[in-house]
């Protein structure tokens, strides 16, 4: 649960804060091809960093009341305020079922699909470069196979909507906005363990230590070393664990279930 709440918090910071970055890179460049490039990036991921990164702090706070047990449901220790708190997120400044229906509807079919596939195009990019990574070679590869999954479920939906069937796609915006979520973040959060990676062998080079024992020792009692350890610990559980829930979500947007629409009122 603790480590659940953490790799959220660490993704989710990473999407709000690389989308803040490029937005002032648009608004800040005299190139006009690195605005368009920036903008597009920030006009795609507003939808995820508002409806997606709210959703899930709900979601990591109901794991912190869960973790305090009876006292996580009184007031005692302030827990139950903060869950209430966060709640208003998903809901002000547009519900997580507009970020959705904005996301879906709107943003990946922007300028015929370019937004969209400028995305992917990044994150094809990024898996390709770090494919045969030391220690995240393995989760660079699920995260390929969820991006090819993300585009094959948008075709899906896609598909439908431009045959005329407009209440499909809406069905499962929400969700495939949470599919987005999971692999976008999967995106920033490996971002950040490939710089402490870094940081980490550079230190283990500072320090002179070259054995696995050694390494764990520093780990243990260096602060900075610790944290980069963790930071790559943290986006593996990330990648791991939090987004294979991308193929649930897709095999229920390729369902052709359309129970909702057909229920009796």
């Amino acid at each position: 649960m603790l480590l659940t709440q953490k790799a959220i918090v660490e993704a989710a910071r990473g999407l709000v804060y690389s989308v803040s970055y490029w937005l002032d890179r648009a608004n800040s460049t005299t190139d006009d091809e690195e605005r368009e490039r920036y903008s597009d990036l920030v006009e795609l991921l507003t939808p995820i960093c508002k409806g997606y990164s709210t959703e899930m702090a709900y979601q990591s706070i109901i794991q912190a009341v869960q973790v305090h047990g009876g006292y996580g449901y009184c007031e005692e220790y302030g827990v139950s305020v903060l869950l209430r708190d966060a709640k208003i997120g998903t809901i002000y400044e547009g519900t997580t079922g507009i970020q959705a229906m904005d996301l879906l509807g709107r943003k990946v079919a922007m300028r015929k699909g370019r937004l969209f596939q400028n995305f992917v195009g990044l994150l094809s990019e990024f898996v390709e470069k770090n494919s045969a990574h030391a220690v995240l070679e393995k989760h660079f590869k699920l995260l390929g196979e969820a991006k090819d999954q993300l585009v094959a479920t948008t075709m899906t939906l896609g598909t439908k909507g431009m045959g005329g069937d407009i209440h499909y796609p809406l069905q499962y915006a929400t969700p495939y906005l949470f599919m987005f979520g999971h692999v976008a973040c999967s995106y920033f959060i490996l971002d950040q363990a490939l710089l402490a990676y870094e940081k980490l062998q550079a230190l283990y080079a500072d320090k002179g230590v070259e054995d696995d024992a050694g390494k764990r020792k520093l780990v243990e009692e260096h602060g900075d070393a610790k944290f980069y350890f963790n930071k790559i610990e943290t986006a593996k559980f990330f990648v791991s664990n939090i987004l294979p829930d991308v193929y649930g979500i897709a095999k229920s947007a390729e369902s052709d279930d359309k129970s909702p629409m057909d229920i009796v009122l």
